[in-house]
């Protein structure tokens, strides 16, 4: 095709056209049009800034004022308008083509989002160059726009991100005063692309349920990314000590096996886990980044709880620890209960490091009631927050009295039964109710089951007699650990029978005798009312039966032969 050149000479810089026009018969100019350029043409580099953005680059050409085009302005125009008509066809299949597989495409990668993106002094991520598809044309609807609508995220779009964000972040409940809060994970997470992937898994998770784990394709996709990202790092050289996201997204991704049930898979998990949090030195060394310590923390304790294992990092390396909340007053119960347990099981240190957690419990649980329920109180949810080292120091010695080597040679003896309940009981009453972690999680239940069963090898009426403060709450513990499962029935006929026994009637007379041993008002909410709506039912049941409507035996629970339902 012929290049035009402006047929004149004037008014513009020496050497703007130093070719002569081409021959054509036109009348003196009158005005001015912007046409497209040949993108063969070597004056692009006459408007390199709109070069610089698009193919097509812009020049003057002489026009003949209203009249017909004739000649070469002619075969230009045609020549211009045939090649657009056929660009813009060739461009319509192709989106065409490009909508029609977009959900099924994944070539937007987050290693391809890594090359074409770069951090900016505000620490958001800007990308170099345009996606070479616009997804926000291909992926319709609010969501798409609520968090990122600017595509800042350090990972792609693929696998629902945007709304997962969303769900995550308004989904999941603000609690009184949690140890972790929600704002803080989301934000460290959107730093780091494992981190992120690892964090979205967990709110299909909330969204979609246990048992799409291994079906759902976003979560699929979120969990293989963030294996990929791991693996890279590891495989890295210049990466020998674990950074605090490598750690958090580990930390993360062992839940996902805890939560699944793979107990080989979460051991696997935790060894990789142990062996990055070495490399910083231990787990002082993540003092730094609090947020890390804690998730590698909470991840170590449902892992033992899990596995029924001594947890991997030791009271030892906490040290030393933030300082607790002030012990509350001298109680006589603990005193009497103090000398009984040592007295009756004979191991003396055991019963003393049983009754110091008892009252640590106490403390910490008096902590969480003035800040939840005393709104004029000068303590706040930071007060708390900053009390993570005494929950996981607490934590910890509660494992640790559950498997004192001291009660291995007493294992078969059912009277030394009462130290691993106390010690289940109080993870339960720490996990549920002091971390606030979310009710459907397993771990509650795994210690209800567990509690059960050692309630199945004792004779409860000694217990009752020398303990009867401590097996009561025992019991509820076990119920409201079991809530939603057939525990809570089974521990709510239990209570109820055991409540009768001594003269308790009732939900207020079972706080009443609890308070003297541990209770708190978070016990009663409304995810706990089918508990203690079972519990009033079969008290109701256990009238009838000393009424003479029924069978009275005593302490041991038969629910075929109660003769009512329990309510879910």
């Amino acid at each position: 095709m012929r290049k035009l050149r402006p047929p004149h000479r004037g008014r513009g810089k020496a050497g703007d056209a130093t070719k002569k026009p081409p021959r054509t018969e036109l009348v003196p100019v009158k005005q001015l049009e912007w046409v497209e350029e040949d993108p063969n043409s070597s004056a692009n580099s006459t408007f390199g800034f709109f070069a610089a953005g698009s193919r097509l680059g812009l020049q003057f050409v002489a026009e003949t004022g209203v009249s017909r085009p004739h000649g070469s302005f002619r075969d230009l125009i045609r020549s211009k308008a045939r090649r657009k008509g056929k660009k813009q066809g060739e461009d319509a299949q192709a989106a065409s083509r490009s909508s029609s597989s977009c959900f099924a495409s994944n070539a937007d990668t987050d290693s391809e989002r890594s090359r074409t993106a770069t951090p900016t002094s505000s620490g958001l991520v800007t990308p170099k160059t345009p996606p070479k598809t616009p997804q926000a044309l291909l992926w319709p609807g609010l969501e798409n726009s609520l968090i990122d609508p600017f595509l800042t995220l350090p990972i792609s779009e693929v696998g629902g991100t945007q709304f997962l964000i969303h769900n995550y972040f308004s989904i999941f409940k603000t609690s009184y005063a949690p140890l972790f809060q929600k704002e803080d994970l989301l934000s460290f997470a959107l730093s780091d692309a494992a981190s992120l992937h690892a964090l979205l898994v967990h709110s299909a998770l909330n969204l979609r349920g246990i048992e799409q784990l291994k079906q759902d394709p976003d979560m699929l996709y979120h969990q293989g990314e963030t294996i990929r990202l791991i693996n890279d790092r590891l495989k890295d050289p210049e990466q020998q000590v674990a950074s605090d996201a490598t750690i958090f997204t580990v930390a993360n991704m062992t839940h996902l096996e805890i939560l699944s049930g793979e107990l080989n898979g979460t051991k696997i998990h935790m060894d990789g886990l142990e062996a990055l949090v070495k490399s910083r030195g231990g787990i002082q060394g993540l003092e730094s980044h609090p947020l890390t310590r804690k998730a590698t923390m909470w991840t170590d304790i449902v892992a033992a709880v899990a596995l029924d294992a001594p947890p991997r990092f030791t009271l030892m390396e906490l040290w030393p620890p933030s300082p607790p909340p002030p012990e509350p007053s001298y109680s006589p119960i603990a005193h009497r209960y103090k000398t009984k347990l040592s007295n009756l099981t004979g191991l003396p240190s055991l019963a003393e490091e049983t009754i110091s957690t008892h009252l640590a419990l106490r403390s910490i649980t008096a902590l969480k009631g003035t800040i939840c329920f005393s709104p004029n109180s000068s303590q706040g949810p930071l007060d708390f927050e900053t009390s993570a080292h005494t929950i996981e120091s607490l934590e910890r010695r509660c494992l640790s009295i559950i498997q004192s080597p001291l009660l291995e040679p007493y294992s078969p003896s059912p009277i030394h039964t009462i130290y691993s309940l106390f010690g289940r009981a109080s993870l339960i009453h720490i996990m549920v109710f002091m971390r606030e972690s979310a009710r459907r999680l397993p771990f509650a239940r795994i210690l209800s089951n567990r509690i059960r069963d050692c309630l199945g090898s004792v004779d409860l009426s000694v217990f009752q007699i020398q303990y009867p403060e401590l097996l009561m709450w025992v019991l509820v513990m076990g119920g409201l650990g079991g809530a939603g499962t057939e525990n809570q029935m089974w521990f709510a006929g239990l209570l109820a029978r055991a409540a009768r026994a001594v003269g308790v009637v009732g939900v207020s007379d079972v706080e009443m005798v609890c308070s003297e041993w541990l209770w708190t008002r978070l016990y009663m909410d409304e995810v706990t009312e089918g508990f203690w709506a079972d519990f009033e039912v079969a008290q109701g049941m256990e009238s009838a039966a000393e009424e003479g409507e029924g069978d009275w035996k005593g302490m041991e629970v038969d629910e075929g032969s109660l003769g009512y339902r329990f309510s879910a």
